[in-house]
């Protein structure tokens, strides 16, 4: 088999892979456990090792062919039984997406935007759901896409408890890779935390999600991983703290970009592997474009509120520089 067939595109995350996993990667390759599905033996075994590095119960965990298959599922389920979606203001534009294509009725509190971060508002989103006559699905992303702000673990708890009518879909795929991050949310009966190998570990081509939480009976079936896909997931949790460290990179690298001060715009407080530069008034959606393709970069151009924000990946060694010697190509055309 063509070893270019096999490659992985890495998405937004461009480090190198750890020692363990390109030996996989490198082959040999068997074509036959490439191209077909993982036994239930494998299946359940590899829960088990995910559930045990996880620390969570091995049955309060449920593998799904990527994280948006089991948000797809879930937002599904949720309109078989007619709930409405409780949510923020401003997420990932594929959520809207399925959610219109569902035709769910949704509910959206503003979040709240401060002068260097955005923050989930509690207050009043308590009092949405509070006003919510229907069973509803609260659909919560931490660090949420684009903003980077978290919604806390002690916030998450409170909500759950004072609306145990309410089912809490925890989108955590932008969070670390670690036991304290599902920390205690398994002992909730109404919280569903969505996890994947994609971002922490750069494999999203192996389409390998799960869901930690009492998941509707439908969804029980863990179908779509290969037994290869399982073998680099498996080796990939082996190498936790080589990932690890490639995750603190990009967390240095954001809170150094978090203080740098340009007169084009100001870089957003984020607990993501990624940064949000909100644009000045005189920063055009064409100087950005011409600001990038000279500082080899390519970012997400996004509008809120009348305002041009700018969304960059940190998941390569290089991104922070690529992204300052963007910035100083603007300073440049604005004259700076």
């Amino acid at each position: 088999m063509p070893q270019d067939i096999l490659s992985l595109h890495r998405n937004e995350y461009h480090f190198e892979h750890s020692p363990g996993v390109r030996a996989v990667l490198s082959g040999p390759v068997d074509p036959v456990l490439v191209s077909s599905y993982a036994t239930r033996e494998m299946l359940e075994n590899f829960v088990k090792e995910l559930a045990q590095e996880l620390k969570v119960p091995a049955e309060r965990v449920t593998l799904y062919h990527g994280a948006e298959d089991a948000l797809f599922k879930m937002l599904s389920w949720a309109a078989s039984k007619r709930m409405v979606i409780q949510t923020t203001t401003w997420g990932w534009a594929e959520y809207m997406r399925m959610m219109q294509g569902l035709e769910l009725q949704v509910v959206q509190t503003p979040l709240i935007r401060t002068e260097q971060s955005f923050e989930h508002p509690e207050r009043d989103f308590s009092a949405a759901l509070e006003n919510c006559t229907e069973r509803a699905l609260v659909l919560l992303a931490s660090p949420n896409n684009p903003t980077g702000h978290k919604v806390s673990q002690s916030e998450l708890k409170r909500l759950a408890q004072r609306f145990p009518q309410h089912v809490f879909l925890v989108d955590l795929v932008y969070t670390e890779f670690s036991a304290s991050t599902f920390e205690g949310l398994e002992t909730y009966e109404n919280v569903i935390a969505l996890g994947s190998f994609s971002k922490f570990f750069g494999l999203p081509g192996l389409r390998c999600g799960f869901a930690i939480g009492r998941v509707p009976a439908v969804q029980s079936m863990a179908l779509g991983p290969s037994p290869w896909s399982l073998n680099i997931c498996r080796t990939a949790m082996q190498d936790i703290a080589y990932y690890q460290a490639n995750w603190n990179t990009m967390k240095h690298t954001a809170a150094a970009l978090q203080t740098h001060m340009t007169p084009v715009g100001q870089f957003i407080k984020t607990a993501a592997p990624f940064v949000l530069l909100r644009c000045r008034p005189n920063v055009s959606e064409e100087m950005l474009t011409s600001a990038q393709q000279k500082a080899r970069l390519k970012g997400k151009k996004l509008t809120a509120q009348g305002e041009l924000y700018m969304r960059w990946s940190l998941g390569a060694p290089d991104a922070g520089e690529r992204i300052l010697d963007c910035i100083r190509t603007l300073e440049s055309q604005l004259g700076y």
